[in-house]
């Protein structure tokens, strides 16, 4: 994002060497897991496309079953569940790399600014709960109310989707099934269970390319807090 390769560009070589080194690897990372997240996003993107497709074609060719072989429909089902494990593969990738993304982010805002007592920025989850502290503890501008809501949005609906529906979900109940929007690129992930309790909620995963976008956006309205706040750098300036 050019953003963020245009602030590196600014503020490299104003610090010393070390503080200098770190700055670029810190905030180059985060350009490297961006561009790891826009061609995911492109995977998934026609990986959507030929869910879709096989998942119509299965359909029309079932309705016309008195015309086609069993083997031909088992044939389709099996087209159908490959590209459908594609899909999810790379959406349940994208989300994995997205939280990685958010991670970098907060330890990067907390290099900037260095670290605050009992205001850890460690992770995306850590900047939501601590940020407040952190800002007022180093007497920056008051964080925009956008930046703060959008971090507790991207928490509640990539972390924790993440979190809860990906890495640590261990139910053997589980069983995960597709939702096909209105476009190719509109597909998700449903969650839901067999042997339904009362507890039990069906999840779906978001329209990828709303979380993508609201991605994007959270790391500008970061980059210009930061940039916003230069004086306030716990880095050694030369």
């Amino acid at each position: 994002m050019k953003v963020v390769s245009d602030f590196i560009e600014q503020e490299r070589s104003k610090f010393e060497t070390q503080d200098n080194n770190l700055f670029a690897m810190t905030f180059g990372n985060i350009v490297r897991y961006l561009s790891f997240l826009e061609i995911i996003f492109g995977r998934y993107n026609e990986a959507s496309k030929l869910a879709h497709r096989s998942f119509k074609n299965l359909i029309e060719n079932s309705k016309a079953d008195k015309k086609q072989t069993q083997i031909a429909i088992n044939y389709l089902l099996e087209v159908q569940r490959r590209d459908s494990e594609l899909l999810h593969l790379e959406i349940e990738t994208f989300y994995l790399f997205a939280k990685i993304l958010l991670d970098k982010i907060a330890r990067a805002m907390e290099l900037y600014f260095g670290k605050a007592r009992k205001a850890s920025l460690d992770s995306h989850d850590d900047l939501t709960k601590n940020i407040a502290r952190f800002v007022e503890t180093k007497k920056t501008k008051k964080l925009p109310e956008k930046l703060f809501e959008l971090a507790v949005w991207l928490k509640r609906n990539v972390c924790d989707y993440r979190d809860k529906q990906i890495t640590h979900e261990k139910s053997p109940r589980t069983i995960k099934g597709t939702v096909f929007g209105s476009e190719e690129e509109d597909t998700r992930i449903i969650t839901t269970r067999i042997y339904p309790t009362d507890h039990d909620k069906q999840i779906e995963s978001l329209e990828l390319n709303k979380v993508y976008e609201q991605i994007k956006v959270y790391l500008k309205l970061t980059i210009d807090f930061i940039v916003e706040n230069r004086a306030y750098t716990g880095l050694k300036r030369i």
